[in-house]
């Protein structure tokens, strides 16, 4: 698994000082803050099928940020929500790689006159929609978008841009779907779980996009609030190409 190899490249180790499974939400304190989203299903249908949806509740604190990093390859996906935010808590990231960028400017441009798939519903799938050639957006939740998931291995392989919620990492399906985009001229993964590790690019990812806490305080209050991801105050949007994408 990919997600595997990101744990092992970890060098860094930190206490954990805090954790946060929110209603859209977890966030992991150690170096810094780090999140990972999770839908509203994800929540409900572990609540029903356990009783428990994330061991050892109540002592993750005693943890460090490397030991809980290897919730992210639990099969419940809000005990690898907290994972993959331990994670992001702890990565060493190379910020001259970082970039300030909106995703839906860089995914405009690198959709218009193509064939777009996005796996996932963000905000812009319909300006997407407008500015490509063809489009489809393949649903994560049950009865979201233009074809279920299921459908990914025969919709996939025929794009040109692929467009991942990073959701998929959660799911653990992001392997898969990143094995049917070998034609795509453009792949990226989008979203505030985007792991900012440049082992994506050995997989053929392009652009990873997402984001950074520049305001610790603000984003935590307002995810234990329950604010939706795609209006949450105190985060900056950016992007870290690969290589093959830049030309160097």
């Amino acid at each position: 698994m990919i997600v595997q190899k990101i744990i092992d490249s970890i060098e860094d180790d930190a206490p954990i000082r805090d954790v946060r499974v929110c209603l859209h939400a977890t966030a992991v304190e150690s170096l810094h803050i780090g999140l990972c989203g999770h839908t509203r299903a994800d929540v409900a249908y572990e609540a029903i099928k356990r009783q428990d949806v994330v061991a050892n509740h109540g002592m993750l604190r005693q943890f460090s940020a490397k030991n809980l990093a290897a919730y992210a390859l639990s099969s419940l996906a809000i005990e690898a929500s907290v994972g993959i935010a331990a994670i992001n808590s702890i990565l060493d990231i190379d910020w001259t790689k970082i970039r300030t960028q909106r995703a839906a400017d860089i995914l405009l441009e690198q959709a218009r006159g193509k064939h777009a798939v996005v796996v996932g519903h963000f905000p812009f799938n319909e300006r997407l929609r407008k500015e490509a050639k063809q489009f489809t957006e393949i649903g994560i939740e049950h009865g979201i978008g233009d074809a279920p998931f299921s459908e990914a291995p025969t919709i996939l392989p025929a794009a040109d841009v692929a467009i991942i919620s990073a959701n998929t990492i959660v799911n653990q399906t992001m392997d898969n779907l990143l094995g049917l985009t070998k034609n795509c001229s453009f792949v990226a993964i989008h979203g505030v779980s985007t792991i900012l590790s440049p082992i994506f690019f050995r997989y053929g990812v392009h652009a990873l996009l997402g984001t950074i806490v520049d305001d610790v305080e603000t984003v935590i209050r307002n995810i234990s609030e329950g604010a939706a991801l795609n209006h949450l105050p105190g985060l900056t949007q950016v992007a870290m190409y690969s290589k093959d994408f830049l030309g160097v």
